[in-house]
C-alpha cells in the first residue's frame, strides 16, 4: 500500500488520527507514517552555532530523513504552522491595534486602536513563520517527492470555546486578563493574515497547500464547531477531511494514492 511521511508539530496529531478513520472508511487508499517533532530529542529546537548563527537542531533533518529511507513514501505531508494565529488573536497589546484586510472588508475595525496595513501585517507573520518551514527546505535538499501542507483551522465563532483551551496557556490567559480579549473580526483576520502568509510561503518553496473545504467552515468563514478541538487544533474529524482532500489532490497530480 502507498504511504505518506507526515511530520510537523501538533498538528500532525489530529491529523493522523483523522487519516486513519478516512483509510478505515475507505476514503483514501494510502497509509501515513508519522514523525512527530515533539519531544526532548528535539529541544531546543533551534541552536545558536557559533560561526553558523541559527541552525535547526539536526536530530530533526536526520530523523526525517531515515523515515524516508525505510518507509519509501510516495509523498511527504507537513503541518509546521503552529499556534501563531491563536496566540496572537487571543489577547490585545499594550500598545492596541487592528488592521482591514482588503478581502474581509464586512470585519470592522476595533474603536480607539492604532491601524496598521495590511501589508506590514504580512511582512510581520513572514518574519514569525517563516523559519517554520525551514525544515521543509532541509528535507527538499534530500527529497524531490510531492509535499503538501495541512492549511491550520481557523478559529470558532464562539469566544466561550475558545476560552476553553486558556488554562492550558498560562502565558496567553495571563496577557489577555492584564490587556483584554480582542473582538471576533480581529481573531479571524489575525488568523487569515497567518493563513496568507502560509499559502504565500508554501507557493515560494514548491508545496502544494491543501486549504480546509467549506464543509469545514461556517457561513462566516470561521471553523465549524463540529471540527473543533481546543482553538488551536482541529479534531480528528478535520484530520479525517484533510486526509481526504490530499488523496483528491494527490489522484490530481498523478501521485499514487491507492
Amino acid at each position: 500500500m502507498p504511504t505518506a511521511l507526515v511530520f510537523g508539530n501538533s498538528h500532525v496529531g489530529p491529523y493522523i488520527r483523522g487519516h486513519r478513520l478516512a483509510q478505515a472508511e475507505g476514503l483514501i487508499g494510502f497509509a501515513a507514517h508519522e514523525v512527530s517533532l515533539q519531544g526532548a530529542r528535539y529541544e531546543p529546537r533551534i541552536r545558536n552555532e557559533p560561526g553558523r548563527g541559527l541552525l535547526f537542531n539536526p536530530a530533526i533533518a536526520e530523523d526525517i530523513c531515515a523515515a524516508i529511507e525505510k518507509v519509501q513514501p510516495v509523498c511527504l505531508i507537513t503541518a509546521v504552522m503552529g499556534s501563531a494565529h491563536w496566540i496572537q488573536g487571543m489577547s490585545l497589546e499594550p500598545r492596541p491595534f487592528d488592521f482591514l484586510v482588503p478581502r474581509l472588508p464586512h470585519h470592522a475595525l476595533t474603536p480607539e486602536t492604532e491601524i496598521i496595513p495590511y501589508d506590514l501585517m504580512l511582512r510581520r507573520y513572514q518574519a514569525d513563520m517563516d523559519w517554520q518551514f525551514g525544515v521543509v527546505r532541509s528535507v527538499q535538499k534530500i527529497s524531490k517527492l510531492p509535499i503538501f501542507h495541512i492549511e491550520a483551522p481557523p478559529p470558532v465563532e464562539s469566544v466561550e470555546l475558545m476560552l476553553k483551551g486558556l488554562p492550558q496557556h498560562a502565558e496567553t490567559k495571563a496577557k489577555m486578563e492584564r490587556h483584554g480579549l480582542p473582538s471576533v473580526a480581529f481573531r479571524y483576520k489575525v488568523w487569515w493574515a497567518t493563513n496568507d502568509t502560509t499559502q504565500r510561503i508554501c507557493a515560494d518553496i514548491g508545496l502544494h497547500f491543501i486549504a480546509g473545504p467549506s464543509e469545514t467552515r461556517s457561513a462566516n468563514g470561521f471553523l465549524d464547531p463540529h471540527f473543533y478541538n481546543d482553538g488551536i487544533h482541529g479534531n480528528d474529524q478535520y484530520g479525517k477531511v484533510m486526509a481526504r482532500e490530499i488523496s483528491r489532490t494527490m489522484q490530481k497530480l498523478g501521485v499514487e494514492s491507492g
